[in-house]
């Protein structure tokens, strides 16, 4: 059940309607959205709400039983079964194929022969909802929060359909509390909630399935019939499809839960708008980003234990959290091009830190950056549109990897894009028009959208309807054929 589509829009108008019947009554809420986002996960496909439902009992049960025991070594024994458990069943329905196929080589060196690769069906959101109830058992252990001893609310905290697909991924802290309480539905917060939904459509619908449609899609299938510009193009092309398709996702997420009453982070802030490879990752996916920080980056030794150690932890943490989005080389490729990048800023930090006796450090013991040129203090604008430029470039070329279908069309991407051909005659008006208004609204200061937002809540009821059924409208005379799915529910 697509949020593009008609289905949904049904689904989500009686989810709301029971809703706020029931409001005054929190349990029989959380029991209601409950069977409601089961009914939406089990439009994809029955049979794995088995699987969530078991990887829930699981995070219950070794959340009460952390809870239970001051025993050091039994605490760190019940939260590595717990790392275990998830790990397995990410393993298996995830990379099964992708790892007999990588070890193939080596074991028909040493005359084994490994059966056919697994062909698994995968299961919607399985990267999302293990690693939020994994979130969970760790916050207990680490004794950041009570454990939850209603199964109910925490199925529902893992489950709840907003997020559920593609996120955000959602810490226990964030969303546990306000399920203890009736949902805050307000006229206010229904409207920017609305604005959200519809913002988020305009990114799918108007900018990134346009992007994808006229040109993005054609030059990956067949780079050879484009000319280096128009592959240039593309490239940029992407950059912006997959930013507008997550984070029109996201709104949508947001505004319903909104909608419904409750509050989920915030997953995007401008990303590309950062000077450097660092501030991407804190304006990126920003749940995935922090929960990566938090639970795999610091643990591995972050920046406190040396340079060697810190660069290791980097490119772990990145080429992890590629793997992350799918079992395949390119998102290999893609994570350790971001780890690379960070390895070299944090290098570059450190050494010019280092000129002075007391390195600035962020509350999270990271090194803070400084300005410690002349020029920059001089030409402040000048430089940071520079950064910016250049953190843009690189990111969008290390998203030729993540978009190839292989490293093979990867090279053939790059390959074309070296060749310094400049026709443009395959790029049409509608790319064109649909990446300058992505790039206009990306530019826009927040200041903007925050007044749009809050002027639209502030509207009489029979003005938003009006502005509901015009944008209804609007979204579908320009959108054509099939709904497309977003592009991250594939992991």
């Amino acid at each position: 059940m697509l949020f593009n589509t008609p289905e949904f829009a049904i689904f989500f108008a009686l989810a709301l309607i029971g809703t706020w019947a029931l409001a005054e009554r929190p349990r029989l809420v959380v029991g209601f959205l409950l069977a409601a986002s089961a009914w939406f996960y089990a439009a994809w496909d029955p049979r794995f709400l088995a699987l969530m439902a078991a990887v829930t009992v699981v995070d219950w049960l070794l959340g009460l039983a952390l809870e239970r025991t001051a025993k050091r070594g039994l605490r760190r024994a019940i939260v590595a079964s717990c790392v275990a458990s998830h790990l397995a069943v990410i393993a298996y329905w995830k990379y099964a194929a992708f790892l007999l196929a990588a070890l193939a080589p080596a074991t028909g060196m040493l005359g084994l022969e490994l059966r056919e690769p697994l062909h698994v069906v995968l299961p919607v959101g399985i990267s999302f909802f293990t690693f939020e109830g994994l979130s969970y058992v760790v916050d207990v252990y680490r004794k950041d929060l009570p454990a939850e001893r209603s199964l109910p609310r925490l199925a529902l905290f893992i489950s709840f359909f907003p997020h559920l697909v593609a996120g955000p991924i959602v810490r226990a802290g964030q969303l546990l509390e306000q399920l203890t309480a009736k949902p805050r539905l307000e006229p206010e917060r229904f409207g920017s909630g609305l604005v959200l939904v519809f913002s988020g459509l305009a990114k799918k619908l108007v900018l990134a399935d346009v992007l994808a449609r006229d040109l993005v899609d054609r030059v990956y299938d067949f780079p050879s019939r484009f000319s280096s510009f128009e592959v240039a193009v593309a490239i940029v092309a992407y950059s912006f499809q997959i930013y507008c398709d997550f984070s029109g996702y996201s709104d949508v997420a947001l505004g319903t839960a909104r909608m419904l009453g409750y509050e989920l982070p915030r997953n995007f802030d401008a990303p590309y708008r950062a000077a450097s490879p660092r501030e991407l990752w804190r304006r990126w996916h920003i749940s995935l980003s922090t929960w990566l920080r938090d639970y795999l980056y610091r643990p591995l030794g972050g920046s406190r234990h040396g340079r060697l150690r810190t660069a290791s932890a980097l490119m772990a943490t990145m080429v992890l959290g590629g793997l992350w989005h799918g079992a395949a080389w390119t998102f290999v490729a893609w994570g350790a091009l971001h780890g690379a990048a960070l390895v070299v800023e944090h290098a570059l930090a450190t050494r010019s830190l280092a000129r002075t006796a007391a390195p600035p450090v962020d509350s999270a013991g990271e090194l803070s950056p400084r300005r410690d040129s002349a020029r920059e203090a001089a030409f402040p604008r000048a430089i940071h549109a520079g950064k910016v430029l250049a953190t843009f470039a690189f990111v969008s070329l290390a998203w030729v990897p993540f978009r190839a279908p292989d490293i093979t069309a990867a090279r053939a991407i790059l390959s074309r894009l070296a060749d310094g051909s400049l026709g443009a005659s395959n790029v049409p008006v509608t790319v064109v028009l649909a990446l300058a208004i992505a790039i206009a609204t990306h530019a826009l200061p927040d200041r903007f959208a925050a007044r749009a937002e809050a002027a639209f809540a502030r509207m009489p009821a029979l003005l938003q309807a009006a502005g509901v059924i015009a944008a209804l409208y609007g979204l579908r005379a320009v959108s054509s054929g099939a709904p497309a799915p977003f592009i991250y529910f594939q992991f």
